[in-house]
């Protein structure tokens, strides 16, 4: 398996790199049924590349499972896509379901 794409903006900082998102998807959900997992990070550079699988899969199935257990980062721009798809399943007659989404830590404090 190749090496996963690193985050500048982490390496520059001189914190340990979180690999770019890894989406996998299948329809092991039967045929009206498909399984997106995300790992990694979520941000600006990983959104198209979860646009077009989201998309993709909505076009197949009814009922989207999102499963973002190894989802380590995420930013506005990932649960903007995240939300839009959920728009663009109901519009289709579909759902779109989230599995495991993972606590993320706050970049303000109050």
């Amino acid at each position: 398996m190749p090496d996963p794409l690193l985050s500048l903006d982490s390496i520059t900082r001189g914190v340990d790199p979180v690999p770019l998102a890894e989406l996998r998807s299948s329809t092991d959900g039967g045929a009206d049924a498909a399984w997106v997992r995300v790992a990694g990070r979520l941000d600006p550079a990983a959104v198209p590349q979860l646009v077009r699988t989201l998309r993709q899969t909505q076009l197949k199935a009814r009922l989207v499972v999102l499963d973002l257990r190894e989802l380590q980062v995420m930013d506005s721009s990932g649960v903007h896509v995240i939300v839009n798809a959920s728009i663009r399943a109901r519009r289709l007659g579909g759902q779109l379901v989230l599995l495991r989404v993972p606590r993320m830590p706050t970049a303000y404090s109050a």
